[in-house]
């Protein structure tokens, strides 16, 4: 998450526009969640690889943008080919799709089981619809994401916590960050 919101914010300064700097963050968080890796010891304490390396991967990227920016060499995007285009997301889709199955599992790697997992397909599903209903009403400058992740954010903690006495996974619970 580090490293999208850098790239984000050089694509924002260097004038993207709200789909590039979407998809590059998402992208790229992705692709660089292997780059980090925890290990624990036989004493139970806990160290972080690949830091390092992701930092100056972010970096070198971001000035690979501002070069290519500077070089103009947007213009040279309608020399590829349509199929190569779409077969290019297609797989970026599919990567960020394999990338959110970590929050249907739990530490040892098992898929959840019961209620939690039926409380995270809801949440899912109520996202996906807010989303959908944002698109179809056709509201210009609201953010259907963002509303979907608000309307998830009051399901779980007007709801679900205190209502049924359950909770589904969050950040805190997946972060590599202790």
């Amino acid at each position: 998450l580090q490293a999208a919101w850098i790239v984000g914010l050089v694509c924002a300064l260097v004038g993207g526009s709200p789909g590039s700097i979407n998809g590059s963050a998402g992208a790229l968080a992705a692709v660089t969640t292997n780059f980090v890796s925890k290990e624990v010891d036989a004493h139970g304490h806990t160290t972080y690889t690949g830091l390092v390396q992701l930092f100056w991967s972010v970096i070198l990227a971001s000035v690979l943008m501002l070069l290519g920016a500077a070089l103009r060499m947007g213009k040279l995007c309608c020399l590829i080919p349509a199929t190569v285009v779409i077969g290019f997301c297609n797989g970026l889709g599919w990567v960020i799709g394999h990338a959110q199955l970590a929050w249907f599992q739990d530490d040892q790697g098992k898929f959840l089981e019961g209620d939690v997992l039926y409380l995270s397909l809801v949440l899912c599903a109520v996202t996906c619809v807010v989303m959908q209903t944002c698109v179809s009403l056709r509201l210009r400058g609201v953010p259907g994401a963002l509303l979907g992740i608000l309307a998830s954010c009051v399901l779980e903690f007007a709801i679900f916590r205190p209502v049924l006495g359950k909770s589904t996974l969050t950040i805190r619970d997946k972060s590599v960050l202790d």
